[in-house]
């Protein structure tokens, strides 16, 4: 079973190149949020948003985008397993948004709640995760679940 060999993992990105391959909705969101943890991010589509805000190379995927990244996100629909290839030749973690199946990491729904961070994953079911997520957040947030620190 997949619970059984997933191993959750948060990872501190501050100053890490990272490069996030598409530019559409999840691509945006995901390499937004990557920036918003201090990643060093790099976006690469021949269609993005103008106003993205972000380190944009308009142009196609070369698998040599790959090189120097410590984490690589194929959001594209299109060219992800030709990403991903690109990722496994040089031993860099790769997470594709087009077939969980295949990936190798998966991007948790995540909460934050005061300076607790939850993040969920569901057997690869992205609504179910968010609906997870949204649960144990309301309930942080409600108090009905512990926030009280146990270390300084």
């Amino acid at each position: 079973r997949l619970t059984d060999v997933v191993f959750p993992l948060h990872l501190d990105v501050r100053g890490k190149p990272v490069l996030v391959v598409g530019a559409g909705a999840v691509g945006v969101r995901r390499a937004q949020a990557l920036a918003a943890a201090g990643a060093s991010v790099t976006v690469i589509s021949p269609d993005a948003p103008e106003d993205l805000g972000l380190p944009l190379e308009r142009r196609e995927f070369q698998p040599s985008d790959v090189q120097g990244m410590w984490l690589v996100l194929a959001c594209t629909g299109v060219v992800d397993q030709q990403v991903a290839d690109a990722c496994e030749a040089q031993q860099i973690w790769c997470g594709r948004a087009d077939d969980a199946e295949q990936s190798a990491v998966w991007v948790p729904a995540v909460a934050r709640v005061e300076d607790a961070v939850v993040s969920v994953t569901a057997g690869r079911d992205p609504r179910r995760a968010v609906a997870l997520r949204d649960a144990i957040a309301g309930l942080l947030v409600s108090g009905d679940l512990p926030m009280d620190r146990q270390r300084p």
